[in-house]
């Protein structure tokens, strides 16, 4: 198995342990509220949790760096595809309109 097809499947791989773990917490903390186990096992269930978060995040991160990375290195680049128009100077109005009839009306 490639680098890529590794950093590609990591962040499925964490979603999917994200889910299992906030049913054990979901589980932790009912059986907390019946009374069947300490306050401990949920705090410890929201840890986990909130790691797999971070490390979802840090594989998110990675994965659009490694798509960066590549772009570049295959010759990817901004390329200025829409030249940006020069921005006119601003005329009064009287004027514009006077400049607007005198370019209409030419002599034959």
């Amino acid at each position: 198995m490639s680098v890529v097809e590794i950093a590609l499947k990591r962040p499925y791989t964490v979603v999917a342990m994200l889910i299992l773990i906030s049913l054990t917490g979901i589980g932790a903390a009912e059986r907390y509220n019946r009374g069947l186990t300490d306050f401990l096992n949920v705090v410890d269930a929201e840890r986990q949790f909130y790691d797999l978060q971070l490390q979802y995040s840090i594989a998110q991160v990675a994965q659009g760096e490694q798509f960066v990375q590549l772009y570049k290195s295959l010759g990817g680049g901004w390329q200025d595809y829409q030249a940006i128009p020069a921005i006119r100077r601003p005329q009064p109005a009287v004027v514009a309109a006077f400049r607007r009839v005198l370019s209409r009306s030419t002599p034959p």
